[in-house]
């Protein structure tokens, strides 16, 4: 985020800690750089697979940042060389193998159109990810994309509670803030209407069908897709009331945060 180097734990260490683990039903990750040092993954993965076994082995969920589907987004995000087919290709295996997964992205780069977050939905709803969430691109203090806004006046709030990810508190430049924020609305609730819950449940029955030995898995997924959207569709209406606040401060501030970079 800083563009600094982080440090990291040795994988030593790691395996030592998931030693000290008592058995239960699963392990939990909660490291976004996990697999950066694939070797030293391996070898994790590796442990648990000898060591766990009474537990059982596999992989119940993951959270994946596909953060975007266009390439020059991802270029701007710094991913090395990920590409679109490559999240074409993630998300295609981790169905496969009846993984459930969260697919993350991030809306609100340069490129980013109305066009690219209906995307965005199409493909969540096509590879049938189990969860996303959209969150809003936000320049953080300390960022290289927070001096980069700030020099050209894009960002119309400094009120830190709206700092959070789920907020517009800068003017894109292919949309307004307002158009943005409304659309990242609209997305989540595209996913969680009633058509969308319906095309969930009709499209998981081809997998379902080819789940084999493993249908139990498969069945498991496509419900908790499901469970998930009923979710979101139960608290829409609570986030558009809870953030009259901010869509009122947008709709009087942002345009004339726009007019005056635009002078």
């Amino acid at each position: 985020m800083f563009g600094h180097k982080f440090r990291c734990q040795s994988t030593e260490r790691v395996i030592e800690e998931i030693r000290n683990v008592p058995d239960g039903p699963c392990i939990t990750f909660g490291e976004d750089s996990l697999f950066l040092r694939r070797e030293g993954t391996d070898r994790i993965l590796s442990h648990l697979r000898e060591h766990r076994r009474k537990s059982g082995w596999g992989c119940n969920f993951v959270a994946v940042g596909f953060e975007s589907l266009s390439l020059s987004s991802l270029e701007k995000m710094k991913k090395g060389k990920q590409t679109p087919e490559d999240i074409f290709r993630a998300a295609r295996l981790l169905r496969k193998y009846n993984i459930p997964a969260k697919g993350l992205f991030v809306f609100g780069w340069d490129d980013d159109s109305l066009e690219s977050i209906r995307e965005v939905a199409r493909f969540c709803n096509r590879e049938r990810l189990t969860a996303f969430a959209f969150t809003i691109l936000t320049p953080f203090c300390g960022t290289e994309i927070e001096r980069e806004f700030e020099a050209a006046g894009r960002i119309w709030t400094r009120d830190w509670r709206w700092y959070d990810t789920l907020h517009a508190v800068y003017e894109p430049t292919s949309m307004t803030a307002a158009e943005l924020q409304r659309n990242v609305y609209q997305a989540y609730h595209d996913m969680a209407g009633t058509p969308a819950l319906i095309m969930c449940a009709v499209r998981s029955i081809p997998d379902i069908l080819a789940g084999g030995k493993h249908i139990r898995e498969a069945i498991s997924r496509s419900l908790e897709a499901l469970k998930f959207r009923v979710g979101v569709r139960k608290l829409l209406p609570a986030w558009e009331e809870t953030n009259r606040e901010f869509l009122e401060l947008m709709a009087r501030q942002a345009p004339e945060a726009a007019a005056g970079r635009d002078a």
